[in-house]
């Protein structure tokens, strides 16, 4: 039988883990939102979207439970972006948010060889992950968009490349950053 403090410290590390990472992307959202609102297309979409990058470090540093925490805050978001939503809309695009960018992350490592210490990730899968993440974030979310009438069927090419460029341009602007810190970090120490 296993020792049910050690169950109970394992739940509430995955609590502290997903309500962290909803919180922190959250805030990031807010952040973007406001300072980057210039970036936004005539249909919503921000052609730098730093949020989809803090998302990507976000789930390469804490895996599928952040994923959970970023998927339960969305509806904020989404009550912002649309109000008056449905629930079955808030339902798809909070599961999009969430977990399709972390599937595509697991999947990836997966195929590329990447440990889930991420010793074996090399600067090279950096901006071939953030595209791969963007690609499919990006459609899934245009689909759903598309699929609940918020988008017109033939608009979706044009929406579904501003979104890739957003999140891809975001994620990248992150990782680099990252990079530097990293970088600037390892010459100081």
């Amino acid at each position: 039988m296993p020792d049910s403090r050690a169950t109970l410290r394992r739940l509430a590390f995955i609590a502290v883990v997903a309500v962290a990472s909803g919180i922190f992307w959250l805030a990031t959202w807010q952040v973007a939102q406001a300072a980057l609102s210039f970036t936004q297309t005539e249909g919503g979409i921000t052609l730098v979207y730093i949020p989809a990058g803090v998302r990507l470090v976000i789930l390469l540093i804490a895996g599928v439970w952040s994923a959970l925490g970023i998927a339960l805050v969305f509806p904020i978001v989404l009550l912002q972006v649309f109000p008056g939503i449905s629930w079955q809309e808030t339902a798809v695009y909070s599961t999009i948010a969430g977990f399709v960018p972390w599937a595509t992350v697991d999947a990836f490592c997966h195929i590329a060889g990447i440990t889930r210490d991420l010793g074996s990730l090399r600067a090279i899968h950096l901006p071939l992950l953030a595209f791969v993440v963007s690609v499919t974030g990006a459609l899934a979310y245009t689909a759903a968009l598309t699929a609940f009438g918020r988008f017109q069927a033939s608009s979706f090419p044009q929406h579904a490349t501003a979104m890739i460029t957003g999140d891809f341009v975001g994620c990248f602007a992150v990782i680099l950053l990252v990079r530097l810190v990293i970088a600037s970090r390892q010459k100081g120490g």
